[in-house]
């Protein structure tokens, strides 16, 4: 299967498996950073931006933009749609 790095996120990483995960964590906040920028231009208004999965916490330190980690989304969507669908 696929290794997932388990190193940490460092300012300046000293080891292959802290670079990897720095280098994720900061490539995925600076693409949401960019995509909140476009919205505040479009619209004019900054978004609510929301975080679910398993790496939500890992991200949070490296997150400028105020955001609201939710542990089930997808679930909390998927029955969402259920209940608008069929009642409840």
């Amino acid at each position: 299967g696929l290794h997932v790095p388990t190193g940490e996120v460092r300012m300046f990483p000293t080891n292959t498996s802290d670079a990897l995960t720095s280098g994720g964590t900061y490539a995925i906040a600076g693409a949401v950073e960019r995509m909140v920028q476009h919205v505040i231009q479009h619209c004019g208004e900054e978004p609510a931006c929301l975080m679910t999965g398993g790496a939500g916490w890992k991200m949070a330190p490296s997150m400028t933009r105020p955001f609201e980690l939710v542990d089930n989304l997808i679930f909390d969507g998927l029955l969402e749609i259920a209940a608008r669908r069929f009642g409840g």
